[in-house]
């Protein structure tokens, strides 16, 4: 019986840690443009017996108790949040449901919420790790040096001057299971994509991290306890496994 308890508090402990580090990393995320932040859902693992199909749920045998916590999955919330003012033309945010496109290093075209575009040496607008962002052609956008400031209208038009530059690749798919997350903000979809008709696009402004950092802190807290607890419990087991041991050797 003590090594079962050893057992449980260990799934604890690894379950709790696992959802730690799911919070760390929102919370390190506090501040980067268009960051969806991520939960973790805790679930209750049958028993051994039960899993082994020795036992059924409901039983209310010895065998129908828990089997422990594990992380069954991380979600990530897509909720849209608030705007800033930045007035740097190349800064740009969707109003409404939506993501840019935009083309890796391997030539995979991934999604992102964060705006926060620049020009690069080749004079084309990339995002702040210089991925190309895509056009409705699935090409990237291209800037004149020599022609003059860029405008992006609220339908996702660039242009310079009186010369169209190309319109912006929004699009969404049909549920958040769909996207992937890659790292460096992006997401890869795995499933086909939809252009989000009448998308809205405000140029000189960002969209803000979607982490709460009051929350994400008492997040923590409460994790980190329910770790300790955890590990107090697997010091408790190991000391009655011990003297369980010790008693019977004498």
């Amino acid at each position: 019986m003590s090594s079962y308890g050893l057992y449980l508090a260990a799934s604890g402990a690894a379950a709790h840690t696992k959802q730690l580090e799911v919070l760390s990393n929102n919370m390190s995320n506090v501040n980067t443009v268009g960051f969806k932040p991520q939960f973790g859902i805790l679930m209750a693992q049958p028993s051994e017996a039960i899993l082994q199909g020795e036992d059924y749920l409901g039983s209310e045998s010895i065998n129908d108790t828990s089997g422990g916590l594990f992380l069954h999955e991380t979600v990530t919330d897509f909720s849209p949040k608030g705007i800033r003012m930045t007035g740097n033309p190349t800064d740009l945010a969707i109003l409404g449901p939506g993501f840019f496109e935009v083309q890796t290093e391997d030539g995979q075209t991934a999604l992102t919420r964060a705006g926060n575009f620049m020009i690069n040496a080749n004079n084309q607008l990339v995002t702040q790790q210089n991925y190309p962002v895509l056009s409705e052609d699935k090409t990237p956008i291209t800037i004149d040096p020599a022609g003059g400031p860029i405008h992006v209208a609220t339908d996702g038009f660039i242009r310079q001057g009186n010369i169209e530059l190309g319109k912006l690749q929004i699009v969404n798919t049909d549920s958040p299971a769909d996207l992937r997350r890659e790292g460096e903000n992006l997401f890869i979809p795995l499933a086909p994509t939809l252009p989000v008709e009448n998308a809205t696009i405000q140029s000189g402004k960002l969209e803000l991290s979607g982490i709460n950092p009051t929350e994400q802190m008492l997040g923590i807290i409460e994790t980190t306890r329910a770790v300790e607890a955890n590990v107090k419990m697997i010091q408790n087991q190991d000391q009655l496994m011990g003297d369980l041991i010790s008693r019977v050797l004498r």
